[in-house]
């Protein structure tokens, strides 16, 4: 079982997060989020609790619910979409990119 390979849809991200406890738990095949909570880790070793990688490099976490946010933004409407490529398509050619 060791030379398995998660599949795209096996590698996901669970966060469990009740009303009744502090903590936020976390558990995770996503390399970005395992860096950052690893680095939060060393950073604030008494808010983060991150297990070492599992046989599939999965992550197990404990986090104190008083260093998560939870940001949830509405859709870019596609007029601001077409006047942010226009402003980067300028810069770009401002500065000869």
């Amino acid at each position: 079982m060791s030379d398995y390979k998660l599949t795209p849809l096996e590698r996901e991200t669970i966060i469990l997060w009740n009303e009744a406890e502090d903590a936020v738990y976390i558990d995770t095949c996503n390399p970005n989020l395992i860096k950052r909570l690893n680095s939060a880790k060393k950073k604030h070793p008494t808010k983060f609790k991150v297990e070492p990688p599992d046989n599939f490099g999965a992550v197990s976490a404990i986090v104190s619910k008083d260093v998560i946010r939870v940001s949830l933004h509405a859709p870019m409407t596609e007029e601001k979409r077409e006047r942010l490529s226009t402003q980067a398509k300028e810069w770009q050619e401002k500065n000869g990119v």
